[in-house]
């Protein structure tokens, strides 16, 4: 009896008798935090006028866990930002004034890029506009030639005469664009013409015979 005690004992102290060791549960791990960019806008502006803005919204969204940080924003000549730094509370987001503002007449495209510690998402927007001069309009009485602007599409044409009969004849890249009489005799169409005529490409624009007549040449937009 003594012995069989004493080997109760022994087993009891040194854990040798088929009991497996006790084990430390797994420590949880700690979520990553994500700063996710997510920008939506329509940044196409079109055709302004010099000395003329626009403006149109950039929302830039933080769609992380961990608030979004901005830095900055970066784009192209002619374009201006009401918010550029600050912080964007995750699932929420940040409504930004863009605002175009050509100086010449010329194309203003490019990319725009918000700058933040974004680990994730899409960061860049396409932006494009296009800044344009006054209409044209030249004036003038009886023949003439000039040039017409590429860029016009539109014209309005009118003609004035005091005398009896006059031709009023012009041409737009060589194409017959108005073939009147005016004036005060029985074929006449009357003393004023009026019209306003589609035109591709503009081109040499002559106005011939016309003695007399003072005539205006004017862009429609």
């Amino acid at each position: 009896m003594i012995r069989r005690a004493a080997l109760v004992l022994l087993c009891l102290s040194t854990l040798a008798c088929g009991s497996s060791s006790p084990t430390n549960p797994s420590p949880t791990p700690t979520p990553t935090s994500t700063r996710v960019i997510r920008l939506e806008a329509n940044l196409a502006y079109g055709t302004i006028d010099i000395g003329q803005t626009f403006d149109a919204t950039l929302r830039i969204y933080s769609d992380g866990t961990a608030p979004l940080t901005v830095t900055g924003l970066n784009g192209p000549a002619g374009y201006a930002a009401s918010w550029t730094s600050g912080t964007i509370a995750p699932g929420t987001s940040q409504a930004v004034t863009i605002r175009f503002s050509p100086t010449a007449a010329q194309t203003y495209n490019g990319t725009l890029t918000v700058l933040s510690d974004a680990t994730s998402g899409t960061n860049t927007t396409q932006v494009s506009g296009r800044g344009q001069g006054p209409p044209f309009k030249k004036t003038g009485t009886g023949s003439n030639v000039f040039d017409l602007p590429s860029n016009v599409s539109r014209v309005h044409i009118t003609g004035d005469y005091g005398g009896s009969c006059e031709n009023f004849v012009v041409k737009i890249a060589g194409k017959l664009i108005v073939n009147e009489i005016l004036g005060s005799c029985s074929i006449a169409i009357g003393r004023h013409f009026d019209g306003t005529f589609l035109v591709t490409g503009g081109g040499v624009t002559e106005v011939t015979f016309s003695n007399g007549i003072a005539w205006a040449f004017e862009e429609v937009r």
